[in-house]
């Protein structure tokens, strides 16, 4: 049909085609399999924000049309030759969409549905205070607040109300989220739910990064 109208718009129509094939391709897989393509999930890599949480759709989609001016001139000339002064290795694309590709082998991201749950957590309230926090705790400060939740039934009862106080002031040094009548530990609960929960239907997703 486009050679009929005009030879030249064949071509640029395979072209087209071609490149958005190649995006929807990266785009689709790195979304459904988290971060992997079948060529990325042979070897073992795996696409993750720059800071170790989830990816957002808009982070895999803006990488990926990123691709073309990585491959400039020819082979990711320019995207390899970006990644040899990138502390990271990251390429144009994941400069911009803050993304880095990792060697991993196991990957598990962490289950906390059982002791953060979304549903009646109060702070999804405050979507600025949640980017808040996002941007200003720290994956190490996250982590730790994660353990100290998982390892609650291992500490003795005074250990653990001190524990809890003491990082429930030091998150609220950080960011302070209105929380009247909850305890400590309720305060810890519903801050590593807003960290770590990738989506909340009211607010869409927040990208934690650290300081």
């Amino acid at each position: 049909l486009f050679s009929l109208i005009h030879p030249e718009l064949r071509v640029a129509f395979v072209m087209i085609s071609q490149l958005v094939t190649s995006w929807a391709y990266y785009i689709v897989f790195e979304w459904k399999f988290r971060g992997q393509s079948p060529g990325k999930r042979l070897f073992n890599l795996r696409v993750m924000d720059k800071d170790g949480f989830q990816l957002k759709p808009g982070q895999i989609v803006l990488r990926n049309i990123f691709r073309g001016i990585d491959a400039i001139p020819l082979f990711y000339f320019l995207g390899g030759f970006v990644c040899m002064f990138s502390s990271r290795n990251q390429r144009i694309g994941d400069m911009v969409a803050a993304t880095v590709v990792i060697y991993d082998r196991h990957f598990s991201p962490p289950h906390i549905e059982h002791i953060a749950p979304d549903k009646f957590n109060s702070f999804f309230s405050y979507p600025h205070l949640i980017s808040r926090a996002r941007q200003q705790i720290t994956p190490r400060e996250s982590s730790m607040l994660l353990k100290a939740l998982l390892r609650r039934n291992r500490l003795l009862p005074e250990s653990r109300i001190r524990l809890y106080e003491e990082l429930s002031n030091y998150f609220k040094s950080i960011v302070n989220f209105p929380a009247e009548n909850i305890s400590d530990e309720q305060y810890l609960r519903n801050l590593l739910g807003i960290l770590y929960h990738p989506q909340k239907p009211d607010y869409g997703r927040f990208h934690l990064r650290s300081r």
